[in-house]
């Protein structure tokens, strides 16, 4: 609904919240679904236009395009149909084959090659498997002791700010 009052069906919040409170059935239960609940939830529901990561949650009957090849599937033949006709390699670490959607949420999030973002929000991107090196040798925020430490020198700072202490 348009948040603009002068395009907004329901002006009235009360009404529009009444209204989203509706009881309704899946529009796919001709297909089988079995689903019921608030017309609030339906678009949750039926997940038509999927983000990436999210194009296997939603109702099964829903009909989604293949990002690949943009024919349109039942969301319960999409998985099968991406398996065989689009097979999808790890473009970090080429070993790691399998459908996009595996690759993306099952792969991606440990594989050793795929960059990483800093967490100390440094804005390198370093591979997962060199994230922990950059913190303790490279990163230009990690807070380090002057070398002089050994000598007394309680200065922290960070990397990229020693050089003037010293």
């Amino acid at each position: 609904i348009c948040n603009n009052a002068e395009y907004s069906l329901f002006p009235n919040k009360g009404f529009q919240r009444s209204l989203y409170e509706l009881h309704v059935r899946c529009s796919h239960q001709k297909d089988g679904c079995q689903w019921t609940g608030e017309l609030g939830e339906l678009d949750n529901h039926l997940n038509e236009n999927p983000v990436l990561g999210q194009q296997f949650n939603g109702c099964e009957f829903t009909e989604i395009e293949c990002s690949d090849c943009h024919e349109s599937f039942q969301r319960l033949h999409l998985k099968a149909h991406q398996e065989e006709q689009h097979p999808f390699s790890c473009e970090y670490c080429h070993s790691y084959e399998s459908y996009h959607e595996d690759v993306v949420k099952n792969h991606w999030p440990k594989c050793a090659h795929r960059p990483v973002p800093c967490p100390n929000e440094c804005g390198v991107y370093p591979e997962r498997q060199n994230l922990e090196r950059h913190e303790s040798s490279e990163c230009p925020v990690t807070i380090i002791n002057c070398s002089f430490h050994y000598a007394g020198c309680e200065v922290q700072l960070p990397r990229k700010d020693m050089p003037a202490h010293l």
